[in-house]
Parts: C-alpha cells; structure tokens; sequence
C-alpha cells in the first residue's frame, strides 16, 4: 500500500513537463507506512526539498514538509505540520 503512494508520486514527478531531475529517499516503516524525502529541480534552477511520513490508510500526512527555493538558495516558500512555538 505505501509502494503504491510512492509510485504516485515518481508518476507524477517524471510526467511533469518543467522539471529538469530529482532525487528521491524512500523508507517503508511497515506495508502501510512509509517516508519519503526528495529534492526536485526545476528548468528554471528553483528547487523544492520535501519530505513526508504518510499511512496509506489515512487522506492526511502524518508529518511533511516543503521548501521551494529559488536559484539563489533563498527559500521562496516553506510549508509543514511541524508545532511552532
């Protein structure tokens, strides 16, 4: 069920149109739970770093992150379930 998810999203990754390569982390705690991390570069040199622990089970991450940065490493937007203090 995780293997699924994770198929998901290198389908998705090597079917859109501007993204120029990536790197993908992929762990598999048991059959339904997983984490996967990945860098993403864009035609235009931006870069997304995301990461995700997921249970095929549920609609919504247990935990994620997403950092998208442009060519000059300056984060442009950051994203995550993380508790801020």
């Amino acid at each position: 069920m995780i293997e699924a998810y994770f198929f998901q999203i290198e389908t998705v990754l090597n079917e859109f149109p501007t993204i120029r390569s990536y790197t993908l982390k992929k762990k598999v705690y048991n059959i339904k739970q997983g984490f996967i991390s990945g860098s993403v570069v864009f035609e235009n040199g931006y870069l997304l770093d995301f990461a995700e622990v997921k249970d095929a089970e549920r609609p919504a991450k247990l935990k994620y992150r997403y950092q998208y940065m442009n060519e000059h490493n300056e984060v442009v937007f950051r994203y995550d379930n993380a508790p801020h203090h």
